[in-house]
């Protein structure tokens, strides 16, 4: 049990010389104790719904479930549970789907663990902190939404970052327009998995059709015209 004023904290990382760094850098830090870890981001929400942590640290690429999807489902289960972000990826769908899903903080990995201690001190206080590199994207998007970026566009990140790592690997094949059975081919696995995915891409990205998915596929350069 976590003494008053003490806040608990647990960790999301599948690497576990990342967990233990952030372990041992929590132990100089009183006001924070460690509720536990996980390896995966189902693992995570099954945790996290039980433990309720004051703060969870989150990685984006993990196995299964991403740090995008598993954020969003932590928010649902344990909406006091301030999530920041410790990962090596800083790429625009992230962040932003991130920062939509409400996250307090993000700091990227090739920044010391002092910095992410000093991000969780004022998180802990009812404070955000982002990487410089994680302000400027946001301070951009702002700007894009200014200037009239419809809903529709920001929808399309989200469903993109919320695609596991197999559906990343589908979704240009579908928008390249191959059959069930050819991707099934191509990639060893049957074509009932396919379907499976093909379901769950369809339904993150919002499309109705194989041109939908040919059309984004296309705008993100992953299919060519």
């Amino acid at each position: 049990m976590a003494r008053k004023n003490e806040s608990t904290v647990f960790i999301v990382d599948d690497h576990d010389v990342v967990v233990q760094g952030i372990q041992s850098a929590l132990r100089g830090h009183p006001e924070f104790k460690v509720a536990g870890a996980a390896a995966d981001g189902a693992t995570a929400v099954e945790q996290a719904g039980t433990l309720k942590p004051d703060i969870l640290i989150l990685d984006v690429s993990m196995p299964g479930m991403n740090g995008v999807e598993t954020a969003y489902r932590i928010r649902e289960i344990s909406p006091d549970t301030r999530l920041v972000i410790f990962s090596m990826h800083a790429e625009p769908e992230f962040v932003l789907s991130l920062f939509r899903a409400g996250i307090s903080g993000y700091v990227l990995k090739d920044e010391s663990l002092t910095a992410l201690m000093d991000a969780l001190e004022i998180v802990r206080n009812g404070g955000t902190s982002y990487s410089s590199t994680v302000n400027r994207l946001l301070h951009e998007h702002m700007l894009e939404l200014e200037l009239g970026v419809g809903k529709e566009a920001r929808e399309m990140q989200d469903g993109i970052a919320r695609l596991s790592a197999r559906e990343k690997e589908i979704f240009p094949l579908l928008a390249d327009g191959m059959s069930v059975k050819e991707i099934a081919d191509r990639l060893c696995i049957s074509p009932k998995t396919v379907e499976s995915h093909k379901y769950n891409i369809f339904d993150k990205l919002k499309a109705r059709s194989i041109a939908d998915l040919t059309k984004l596929g296309i705008r993100k350069g992953l299919v060519k015209a």
